[in-house]
Parts: structure tokens; sequence; C-alpha cells
């Protein structure tokens, strides 16, 4: 087939150069010359290799952004049925644990009270017993009343962590939403605890275009080095 010859005859130059740009020994000006000027053979055949691989990368990138809106458009309303369901499972648990929130400062206040009811009786008996002259009796019964101590009562949630369905296991995950709104105070605040700043990423292009924009040779935390390249 064409296109097997033409592939194959475009594999078959890139390793002859290859070939000869491992053999190449520059040990002069004339040297050097015939170097680049194999050099400008190798650009040459990258672009002939880029223009033949161009069709098809487009071809392929056009079959593959149609496939994609379509999967986009089986996904949506599926995920937007994803979306209301959640968000009502959700808004169910927020409500049951705002009433469990409630249950359990009613369960706190109501044991809180019972124990203070129970000093109160131990002191009074106390004060009794003091008053009879029985002071053994009334540090005995003071020092019950120190130790007074009513268990707390847990209200258990209604809706378990993990709900088991015959589909398989409902799961609820606390979930942390960040944004960031001022990128200059959250670095500064990195520097100034000594934390590694892990999560932020510097791009190597924009700053390069930062350094070459304000004529930069050094500044804190980068090593900038210029170096001379060869340019076909």
């Amino acid at each position: 087939m064409e296109v097997e010859k033409i592939e194959k005859e475009l594999h078959e130059s890139a390793l002859s150069l290859k070939e000869q740009a491992q053999s190449v020994k520059i040990a002069d000006t004339e040297s050097f010359a015939s170097a680049g000027e194999l050099g400008k053979g190798m650009k040459d055949l990258r672009a002939k290799v880029v223009d033949y691989f161009k069709p098809l990368k487009d071809a392929a990138h056009k079959a593959h952004k149609a496939i994609t809106a379509k999967e986009a458009e089986e996904l949506k309303p599926i995920d937007e049925a994803i979306t209301i369901l959640r968000d009502a499972m959700n808004a169910f648990t927020r409500e049951q644990e705002r009433l469990r929130k409630i249950e359990q400062d009613r369960l706190d206040k109501e044991a809180a009270e019972k124990a203070a009811k129970e000093r109160e009786k131990l002191l009074a008996q106390a004060v009794k017993a003091e008053a009879k002259g029985n002071g053994e009796r009334a540090e005995e019964l003071l020092e019950k009343a120190e130790q007074v101590y009513v268990a707390p009562v847990t209200a258990e949630p209604v809706v378990a962590k993990t709900v088991k369905t015959e589909a398989g296991n409902v799961t609820q995950a606390k979930e942390v939403q960040i944004t960031v709104t001022d990128l200059r105070a959250f670095l500064a605040e990195l520097v100034k605890r000594n934390m590694a700043p892990t999560m932020v990423q510097i791009g190597v292009a924009p700053l390069k275009a930062w350094q070459k924009a304000n004529d930069i040779k050094t500044f804190p935390g980068l090593v900038i080095r210029e170096t001379t390249g060869v340019r076909f």
C-alpha cells in the first residue's frame, strides 16, 4: 500500500540520519558547517514527518472530539440525576444530624442535671452529718459529692456511615472545598510556617518569559544560567 511505502521511507530516512549523526566528528569550522548542513536535512525530514501525520492526527482528533461530545451528551442527564439524588440524600442526612445534635444537647443537659441533683443530695446529707457531730461521715459524703459522675449518653445518628444495599454500599464521607482567594497571602503564610509548597506548581515557560522580560540575572530561590545552543 502507498501509505505503508511512505511510512517505510520516512522511517528508513530517519534511521539513516540518526546513524549519520552518531558518526559526525566536529574538529574544525568546515566539519562544524557540514554538521549544520546535516542538521538542516534533519529539520527538513522532521517537517515532512509532521506534515505527513498532521491530516491523520486531525482526523483522529475530529473523531475523538465527536465521540467525546456524544459521550458527554449521554452522560449529562445521568450526572444531573446523580447530583439531584445526592443533594436530596445529603439534605436528609444534614437534617438528621441537626436533630441528633439537638437530642444530644438534651441528653447532655439531662445528665448534667442528674449529676447536680446527686451532688446536692450528698451535700445536704453531709451538712446533716456535720450537724450531728459526725465529721467523718460528713467528709465521706463531701468526697462522694465531688466524685459524682453520670455516664454520658450518645445520641446515635439515624443514618449509619455505611448503609448496605443489594446494589452495593452507600457511604458517607466528609468532603472539603478549598478556594484560593489570595495567592500571595497563601504563599507568604507557607513560607512563614516553613511548610513545603508541594501543592504549588511553577510553569517553566511563564517563568522564563518573566525572567527574559525583566532581564533578571539573579533572584532568591532561583538558579539562572544562560547557555548558548545551536539552532538549525
